[in-house]
């Protein structure tokens, strides 16, 4: 078997195996230019959502302000994800930050 034909069938079994064993939608936290954390698999949106919220809540000493969901359409071009939602939080002050936690679906079958 051909190095080219084995990575083919190693990615072919990993897209499989993503399929059949983790749900499709995903929460996760990248704090800047740091490795990626992931939160949690969930079966859905909503979950997902209050997945990353209680997760927000849980590391942060102080109450957060208005948490606002809004879609990232330019994050799911390359086809792996069909969904993606990044977390924003308003301030009283007035000021709107990224809270660096963000949602997305992976798409079923691997492809776009």
């Amino acid at each position: 078997m051909s190095e080219m034909t084995l990575a083919r069938v190693l990615d072919a079994t990993f897209r499989e195996a993503l399929t059949l064993y983790l749900p499709l939608w995903e929460a996760w936290y990248e704090p800047g230019n740091v490795s990626t954390y992931l939160i949690g698999y969930t079966n859905g949106e909503p979950a997902a959502r209050a997945a990353a919220e209680g997760w927000l809540r849980s590391e942060r000493g102080d109450t957060p302000g208005r948490l606002e969901w809004v879609p990232e359409p330019t994050l799911v071009a390359d086809g792996e994800f069909d969904a993606w939602l990044t977390l924003l939080e308003h301030h009283a002050d007035g000021a709107c930050t990224d809270t660096g936690i963000s949602i997305r679906r992976r798409v079923e079958d691997g492809t776009s």
